[in-house]
């Protein structure tokens, strides 16, 4: 074989991927390119939040975040208020606890000579008049009951027992109440006078006395002749505080059966 016939058998020799004609190759592309709508870009959307979407996230936080503070605000002011109360209420019941417990057991006695000058005197109501005086007296008796203060004391020693109204600092309202125990000198084992503070927010300490004939007395003194020596057959104690930071005050009342022994 020449030269030339091999030259021409290599050029016209098929093309192992034979390509179509030009206008059939444009219409398969046209075929396979996805369709194009007018008016609108098929660029990709950002990602993340926008400052707008931010701002309303915050504020809604916000308004969530004061919700919760003003109920804990609330509850907590609440809480304060009845722990408040609950311990004016404690403190009223234990004076008046201790003062029904005094006159349970009253101490009674006949001595010879000037009624006044007995020991075992019962008086109340004294001094309420006074309105001077930086502590006024409302109670004062013989009574075998003791706050136990000395443990080397004996269990059962007659007391002279006073509870008292002071004027508290700087005001001219009786507040504070008071209550003072001495034993007394003629018997062993007596030791000084003590003196604790039962109240300090009492605002009225009202004591009224019933007889035998069921009458109500406003002062009782049993070295009187009306009494003769005798106690009160009831005790009416009605106690009156202030209620502290929830204002107000409150009143608590006692009914008791003085028992001379």
């Amino acid at each position: 074989m020449s030269g030339v016939a091999f030259t021409r058998l290599l050029t016209n020799r098929p093309h192992p991927y034979p390509l179509p004609p030009r206008g059939k190759r444009k219409l398969r592309w046209a075929a396979v390119e996805p369709p194009r709508h007018e008016g609108v870009q098929t660029c990709a959307q950002p990602s993340g939040f926008t400052l707008l979407e931010i701002l309303l996230a915050l504020a809604i936080l916000a308004l969530v975040l004061s919700s919760l503070f003003s109920a804990y605000s609330e509850t907590i002011t609440a809480t304060e208020l009845v722990e408040a109360s609950r311990e004016v209420d404690q403190a009223a019941r234990l004076t008046l606890s201790q003062m029904a417990d005094d006159l349970k057991s009253l101490y009674q006695q006949e001595v010879k000579g000037d009624p006044k000058d007995s020991p075992y005197r019962f008086q109340g109501g004294t001094g309420e008049s006074d309105a001077n005086a930086e502590a006024v007296e409302i109670l004062n008796f013989a009574s075998t009951a003791h706050l136990g203060f000395d443990p080397a004391g004996p269990s059962m020693s007659v007391n002279r027992i006073a509870y008292l109204l002071e004027k508290s600092t700087g005001g001219e309202q009786h507040t504070r109440l008071l209550r003072r125990e001495r034993p007394f000198a003629d018997f062993q084992g007596q030791g000084e006078e003590t003196e604790v503070e039962m109240a300090d927010n009492v605002e009225e300490l009202a004591v009224t006395y019933g007889d035998d004939a069921g009458t109500t007395l406003t002062e009782w003194d049993s070295a009187s002749p009306e009494h003769a020596g005798r106690p009160p057959r009831l005790v009416q104690i009605r106690l009156k505080v202030a209620a502290g930071t929830s204002g107000g005050s409150r009143s608590f009342t006692a009914l008791v059966a003085p028992m001379a022994r």
